[in-house]
């Protein structure tokens, strides 16, 4: 498990959540969420759970492997797609309309997560490679050695 990719991932996860609850329209996801916290933590419990199951059966399957960043964000993604896939499944419908989202259609909370997800993991993925090949190139960096009289 790679630290940094888990803080990205769990920011991402975080943002969407906020981001589909601030843009729902209030008769429908709101009614059943007293607060956006409510929202986040429903969704964010059950990803949690995911991915610590994933990270469980990954220390178990890849033991000398688990430090990687593509293996965190894979476990990360599955985490969404899963919890995402429990939380509107789990969550029992009132009518026509899902407590989930306010079309009461799955293909449509679906598309509103997975597309504001993407692009936030877009903006996390460039912000994280930034970061590392910053870091990179500090650390190759060797200061040469000045010595007075040298000729180059």
């Amino acid at each position: 498990m790679n630290r940094r990719v888990l803080k990205f991932a769990v920011a991402v996860e975080l943002m969407t959540s906020y981001c589909l609850y601030s843009g729902a329209p209030t008769d429908g996801v709101r009614v059943w969420y007293p607060s956006v916290w409510a929202y986040v933590g429903e969704h964010g419990l059950v990803w949690a759970t995911v991915l610590a199951a994933l990270f469980y059966v990954g220390v178990w399957a890849f033991k000398e492997k688990m430090r990687s960043d593509m293996l965190t964000a894979l476990a990360a993604i599955v985490a969404e797609l899963v919890s995402t896939g429990y939380v509107w499944f789990v969550i029992p419908i009132e009518g026509d309309t899902s407590r989930a989202w306010y079309t009461g259609r799955f293909i449509d909370y679906f598309k509103a997560r997975s597309i504001t997800w993407c692009v936030l993991a877009v903006f996390a993925a460039t912000f994280y490679l930034y970061i590392h090949f910053r870091r990179g190139r500090t650390e190759e960096v060797k200061p040469r050695p000045h010595v007075i009289g040298s000729s180059c």
